[in-house]
């Protein structure tokens, strides 16, 4: 009896196994398929972004370069005003007062005038943000070492005494 079940349902059991094998593999062709697309996407996608992070990396470096290159300017043109006018007229004046030759003398009206006017021309205002504005004059272009650049300390206006 089980022979012959056997033999009656046997060929019909081999279709099935082969129709169930071959929904299986084309079913397994098409994940292996699918997981390659999102491989190939995940692929494309990263190189775009690569190339926008790329693209945004040389912007910010041309950036930097432009604010390096402006700041070295305003830093050139505060050394060029302080060695072309501050500093010459504090001299002058300096050289001018025989009564800074004595250890006791004071301060001449003329040195004061000339302290105020260089830290009235040099000036740095307060802006809405919370930083500062400073307003500093065109850069010129000077030979000649930085001389006297330390003594910008604090100063602050004071009238003759």
């Amino acid at each position: 009896m089980m022979g012959a079940l056997l033999s009656r349902i046997g060929p019909h059991l081999l279709v099935v196994a082969a129709v169930l094998g071959g929904l299986w593999y084309v079913d397994h062709r098409g994940y292996q398929r699918a997981r390659n697309d999102f491989q190939m996407d995940q692929l494309k996608i990263r190189a775009m972004f690569d190339g926008l992070l790329r693209d945004s990396e040389e912007r910010m470096a041309g950036v930097i370069r432009f604010q390096d290159r402006d700041l070295a300017d305003k830093i050139a043109a505060v050394k060029v005003y302080h060695r072309t006018i501050i500093q010459p007229a504090i001299e002058k004046e300096i050289a001018n007062d025989p009564a800074l030759a004595r250890p006791d003398a004071r301060m001449s009206d003329g040195l004061w005038r000339q302290l105020n006017a260089a830290l009235a021309g040099s000036a740095c205002s307060r802006r809405a943000d919370g930083g500062i504005e400073c307003a500093l004059p065109d850069a010129a272009t000077a030979g000649g070492p930085d001389v006297g650049d330390a003594g910008a300390g604090n100063v602050t206006e004071r009238g003759p005494e």
